[in-house]
């Protein structure tokens, strides 16, 4: 079954950019590895995804696209029909991605409109091992989107009898959100 393997980034839009830039690259240890058309990408140093943050001047701050990772172009394509059969509302179908990076892939929104990017064959930054005391970012291990209610609406989403079986799968597939466990039912 097709699933999403990782984070590969986090773009933000921040009212200052340049205090948002030098708190990840001095603080974080990020790595600015591009700036161009108003974005700022940063690179984790452990990581080989080509970059880890993407940051925008914008008025509002906000998380503006999450982007995960799937194993290759077929998954990616898998991914986009199952979400298209749940009636999940696709921003661009599967396609060449031209942002930094490149790659194939697809964006859709949450079922509480958060953007997502799907894709596969990403061109790989530059990375290193880090020493074991080393105190710098290997990647983005998890995204936390505060959500009312959202098992209750994943439940509903993912399937009729509600299950926890379908509710580990569309955590899974759909790359959204994942639990250790999910309640059998809800009221």
């Amino acid at each position: 079954m097709a699933r999403v393997s990782d984070v590969r980034f986090i773009a933000y839009a921040v009212p200052d950019l340049e205090a948002e830039r030098r708190f990840y690259v001095d603080t974080w240890g990020l790595i600015e590895v591009a700036s161009e058309d108003g974005l700022v990408y940063l690179a984790a140093p452990g990581s080989p995804e080509k970059f880890a943050v993407r940051l925008r001047q914008a008025a509002e701050r906000s998380v503006e696209l999450v982007g995960w990772a799937a194993e290759t172009r077929a998954d990616v394509d898998a991914l986009h029909a199952h979400l298209t059969a749940m009636d999940a509302k696709i921003i661009s179908a599967p396609s060449p991605l031209t942002g930094l990076g490149g790659g194939y892939g697809f964006r859709v929104f949450d079922l509480d409109g958060h953007a997502l990017e799907i894709s596969a064959e990403v061109e790989r930054g530059p990375s290193r091992p880090l020493t074991r005391n080393e105190d710098l970012p290997i990647k983005i291990s998890h995204v936390v989107f505060h959500t009312p209610k959202v098992t209750v609406r994943l439940l509903a989403s993912a399937s009729p009898t509600g299950s926890a079986t379908s509710c580990a799968s569309y955590a899974a597939t759909a790359g959204t959100i994942a639990w250790r466990s999910c309640p059998a039912r809800r009221p």
